[in-house]
């Protein structure tokens, strides 16, 4: 009822029809928005017009067609604005996403570890059924699923969402095709949404060309084939721009519109620093010098990569396979069934380094501790660090 009463969809559309028939005489008395005053305070003057106007995912089309144009061909032709939405964070996107889906009473998720631990918490906060199956790792600690265990929990649980994280979450590790197409052949044989959060993806070491370095075209591409798909990209974590966040998620039309329409009254609008750094990423201006930047950053997180694996010589020390993005995931060898949390605390109490134990995203292991490495961190400290651990004995 109140959806109703408060839904103005209407009323902006006819007025949209006026602004084209007189468009020197048109005028919105009630506007919540402010022409430009070129506010100074301070001797500081905020001259930059997104500052002072609303700008809601809903209505965001310009900027919408400036990320499609940035597209490849053939995806360009194949994405359409009502595909994707521009949201004002990946955490809030993927809030908006579950509260859309529980509305649909969708609300038996399938989540394949490691998984981010804040969209474990916005699920069990809007009650949705969990269920968590780990990834596996072979002799040299490369990630698979096992399809079998993932089709038995689909089918026992009744699962109406996967949820999994590209790279798999803090290890550097992308899907690859294989496993992306088996995933979205068992989604579409059972009516089952595909959900990838893929935040640090698109960002391989082995690329020889970066493209779009804040769009992963591959990956798009790839889960699309699932007949009903999400996919979620963020631009500032790809360009260390943490205090600008901005995010896209890539979707179903149907999908789209309901996030878009939840966002109206849940996270309301972006803040103009955030679209101006959108506009800035995906310009042809730019383009260049944010793919350089992009390059530099993956050219340094790799070659730390090299140096933290001359320190398997330890022999306690183990570093997981990594092809892209900028962490990767080390264990250290501890005692059988050793908490990790009273690890964590104990090599931070003698020596002053933190590490967040792995199992925090539900990767656990009864033998090693793991924890995620920042591969653009300081290089000596890094090292210094891990040596430290290993020599001190604190593990086992």
């Amino acid at each position: 009822m109140y959806a109703d009463l408060t839904n103005i969809d209407t009323l902006r559309s006819a007025y949209a029809e006026v602004q084209a028939r007189f468009p020197d005489s048109h005028f919105f008395i009630s506007n919540w928005d402010f022409d430009v005053i070129n506010l100074n305070i301070r001797g500081v003057s905020l001259c930059d017009s997104d500052i002072y106007r609303y700008q809601f995912p809903p209505f965001l089309a310009e900027h919408k067609e400036l990320i499609r144009n940035s597209l490849q061909l053939p995806l360009r032709d194949q994405i359409d604005l009502d595909n994707f939405a521009i949201l004002g964070n990946g955490t809030s996107a993927f809030l908006l996403l579950v509260l859309a889906l529980a509305k649909k009473q969708a609300t038996n998720w399938l989540c394949i570890a490691p998984v981010y631990f804040s969209h474990l918490n916005a699920l069990e906060e809007l009650n949705a059924n969990i269920s968590i199956i780990e990834a596996k790792t072979d002799a040299l600690n490369n990630f698979h699923l096992d399809m079998a265990e993932i089709e038995r929990v689909v089918s026992a649980s009744k699962i109406q969402v996967i949820l999994i994280t590209n790279p798999f979450f803090g290890t550097g590790q992308e899907l690859d095709e294989t496993t992306l197409d088996a995933l979205s052949d068992l989604a579409n044989s059972h009516g089952i949404l595909l959900v990838i959060d893929d935040i640090y993806g698109g960002m391989g070491w082995s690329s020889t060309e970066i493209g779009t370095p804040i769009i992963d075209e591959r990956m798009i591409s790839l889960v699309s084939r699932a007949d009903r798909y999400a996919l979620f990209e963020s631009i500032s974590k790809k360009t260390l721009t943490n205090g600008a966040k901005t995010a896209l998620i890539f979707s179903t039309s149907d999908i789209v519109s309901s996030i878009e329409s939840h966002s109206l009254y849940t996270t309301g609008s972006l803040c103009g620093m955030q679209l101006e750094l959108l506009e800035l990423l995906y310009s042809d201006r730019f383009r260049l010098a944010v793919t350089s930047y992009a390059e530099s950053l993956l050219n340094s997180a790799q070659s730390l990569y090299a140096r933290l694996k001359t320190l398997e010589r330890i022999g306690t020390f183990k570093l997981f396979p990594c092809n892209s993005g900028y962490y990767a995931l080390g264990e250290f060898r501890k005692a059988k069934n050793a908490d990790d949390m009273a690890i964590a605390h104990s090599i931070l109490e003698k020596t002053g380094i933190l590490t967040i134990p792995h199992s925090r995203y539900l990767l656990t292991s009864l033998e090693h501790y793991r924890f995620r490495i920042n591969l653009l961190g300081d290089e000596g400290r890094t090292i210094r660090s891990l040596m430290e651990i290993a020599y001190l004995g604190l593990l086992h």
